[in-house]
Order: C-alpha cells, then sequence, then structure tokens
C-alpha cells in the first residue's frame, strides 16, 4: 500500500512540473517580448520621408487628374514627411491651393488632413483663414499644423477654440504644443465655463510658469469640480520650475 501511496505521488510531482515547463515554454522570452514592444514603438509612425521624384510625381497627377485620382494624389502627401525644407515649403503652398478647390470638397479635405506634416511659418496666415473656414477637415488640419509649427500668431484663435469651439481639444493639443507662449492668453479662460477651464486647466499642467499659479489656485475655489486637476496643474508647474532651478548654473562662490 505505502510503494503505490509513493508510486502514485511520484507520478502527480512529474504531471505538475512537466505542466509548469510546458507554461513557461509556452510565454515569449524577455528579450523577445523587449522586441516586440520595439517593433510596436516603430509602428506607432510608419511614415515614410518623401523623394524629390515622388513629390514631383503626385503633384503633376494632382494637377491634371479627375476628381477621384486627384483627391488621391492629394491624400498620399498626408502618408509622408517632407525631404528638406525647400520641399516643404513647396508643397505646403500646393496644399494650400488644394483647400481652395471649390470644384471638390473631397481634395480640399485631403489637403487639410496633410498639412500637419508640411506647414510652414509662410502658410500661417492661411492656416488661420482655414479655422475660421467651413471645411471639417482642413480646420482640423490647420489646427494642428499651428501647434506643429509652433505658429505664436494663431494663439488668439486657438484660445478662442478652446473658449466653446466645436475642436476645443486639438485646439488645446495645439496650444500645449506651441508651448509657453500661449500663457497669458489662456490664464484668462480660467474664468470661463467648467469645460474652458478643463481646457486651460491642460494647457497650463503641460506649458505654464508660475505666472498661472495664481489664477490656478483663484479658479479652484470657483470651478470646485476642477479643485483636483487644478491642484495637480499646479503641482505639475512647481516641479518645472524646480527643475528650472536645477538646471541653471550655480554661482561661484
Amino acid at each position: 500500500m505505502r510503494v503505490m501511496l509513493l508510486s502514485a505521488a511520484v507520478l502527480i510531482l512529474a504531471f505538475v512540473f512537466s505542466t509548469e515547463s510546458t507554461a513557461q515554454d509556452k510565454k515569449t522570452p524577455p528579450d523577445k517580448a523587449a522586441d516586440t514592444k520595439n517593433s510596436t514603438d516603430k509602428k506607432k509612425d510608419d511614415r515614410k520621408i518623401a523623394t524629390e521624384a515622388e513629390i514631383e510625381d503626385h503633384l503633376a497627377k494632382a494637377a491634371v487628374g479627375q476628381k477621384g485620382d486627384r483627391a488621391a494624389q492629394v491624400a498620399w502627401f498626408a502618408t509622408v514627411y517632407p525631404p528638406n525644407d525647400e520641399a516643404k515649403a513647396r508643397v505646403a503652398k500646393k496644399l494650400i491651393e488644394f483647400t481652395k478647390d471649390n470644384t471638390n470638397a473631397v481634395v480640399r479635405g485631403r489637403a487639410g488632413a496633410a498639412l500637419p506634416n508640411w506647414a510652414t511659418e509662410e502658410i500661417g496666415p492661411d492656416l488661420i483663414d482655414l479655422i475660421d473656414g467651413n471645411g471639417p477637415t482642413e480646420k482640423v488640419g490647420a489646427i494642428t499644423a499651428c501647434g506643429k509649427i509652433k505658429y505664436e500668431k494663431a494663439i488668439p484663435r486657438l484660445v478662442t477654440e478652446i473658449n466653446g469651439g466645436n475642436r476645443y481639444g486639438i485646439a488645446t493639443q495645439a496650444l500645449i504644443d506651441i508651448g509657453p507662449a500661449c500663457e497669458e492668453q489662456v490664464i484668462p479662460t480660467l474664468e470661463k465655463s467648467v469645460q474652458t477651464a478643463k481646457n486651460a486647466t491642460q494647457i497650463l499642467s503641460k506649458v505654464g510658469t508660475s505666472k498661472s499659479i495664481p489664477a490656478l489656485e483663484k479658479a479652484a475655489k470657483t470651478h470646485k469640480s476642477l479643485a483636483p486637476l487644478m491642484e495637480g496643474a499646479i503641482g505639475a508647474i512647481k516641479e518645472r520650475e524646480k527643475e528650472k532651478e536645477k538646471d541653471k548654473p550655480q554661482d561661484k562662490k
């Protein structure tokens, strides 16, 4: 009887060990997992750098193509990045021309979607005009592009957008992308509606300086539901200010 029990115990242990080994084998090895993560990170933006030849080819086809083909040629520019500043400036002007195509709303939309990749400060005034226009895709593209090129002249228009505009989320990100230059114009919006104050808080949390703290403290008392968010923004600002102090060169005694 004792021998039978021992034999059964050995069989059970062997089965458990075999199961665990199989489970371990099925797991992704640590180095493989890291490779997978890196591969995923690289795929977050798989747009390539356009060549001069490709740019000329697509511009030429867009200029003479029928409506459907023209839209497809213009849409290509949203899938690639400029090879150099000269090409970027040339394509940016063409995209603005396409956004003014009165005969084809699809072409206008595709051109607007490509603007964030190709926009330059030279077309900044045109971007503001597009924000005020009727085309939803062009508007989104123009707002995003203003942030990408840090177009400070667009700040007043973007601040208007976070204060009750339909694209306040995109405008919020654009102002964050522009950076601290928007702080002074964003601070007064903390006194507006709850949604506008929330947008402003998100911006100041990322780009605000110590100038924003008194306004955030005051707004937290008015918009009590946003108090935790505003307190978090104040904490983020103070942390950045500390980092700035650390980075300052120390005076030699």
